[in-house]
């Protein structure tokens, strides 16, 4: 079961761990040895402020033990479905899932990601 933890803002997650992590990602799929590191400079820059570019949610504490996943309904066939998310988060059978429009992806963040790790 998921113990409670701080609240971390969704920006501040974004900036200090998605976008690092994404850039090394890609820079080692995608970019040559010896340009590595300025790839990963240039590329975690770029994805700073795209922080509403893919699809995301929060998981709250509802009623007793009840967890509410709030999303904003944009999974996709590629992403994980909702049971390996639940199984994810230990939280499989006391939890509701809750659209919210505040974790609904923004298009032009998913357009520049694409321009990006193009």
């Amino acid at each position: 079961m998921l113990p409670d933890s701080p609240q971390i803002h969704h920006v501040e997650f974004w900036q200090s761990q998605v976008a690092p992590f994404l850039a090394r990602a890609w820079a080692e799929a995608y970019a040559t040895p010896d340009f590595k590191q300025s790839f990963v400079a240039r590329l975690e820059g770029q994805l700073h402020g795209l922080y509403y570019a893919f699809p995301r949610g929060r998981i709250d504490r509802g009623n007793g033990t009840v967890f509410m996943v709030r999303n904003g309904i944009n999974l996709n066939k590629q992403m994980p479905a909702k049971p390996q998310i639940e199984q994810a988060f230990e939280i499989q059978g006391v939890c509701e899932w809750e659209f919210d429009a505040h974790e609904q992806c923004m298009d032009e963040d998913a357009i520049a990601i694409g321009r990006s790790s193009g």
